[in-house]
């Protein structure tokens, strides 16, 4: 009788196991492909973030040299310092 029982907690336990290594498995395959995705996804909002980045950089420069060239210009004499 004990033999029986020591058999079935053995058979239950290689089951219980088989069953927790087959759903193990099928997360770490199903996290792994939304890992990708989520790389792919993070990848291309990182492409999107450079593309921003070197839009504003460009904008920067081209206040710069227009600010730079306003400074440059000589000053117009105002209307208020005409005689009359």
């Amino acid at each position: 009788m004990q033999g029986w029982i020591v058999a079935g907690a053995w058979v239950f336990a290689v089951l219980f196991a088989l069953v927790l290594f087959a759903f193990i498995g099928y997360e770490l395959s199903w996290k792994g492909g939304r890992l990708q995705k989520d790389k792919a996804r993070l990848e291309e909002l990182l492409g999107q973030l450079a593309s921003v980045a070197a839009e504003l950089h460009s904008t920067a420069q081209r206040a710069r040299h227009a600010q730079a060239d306003r400074a440059a210009e000589p000053a117009e004499p105002s209307s208020s310092t005409a005689t009359g």
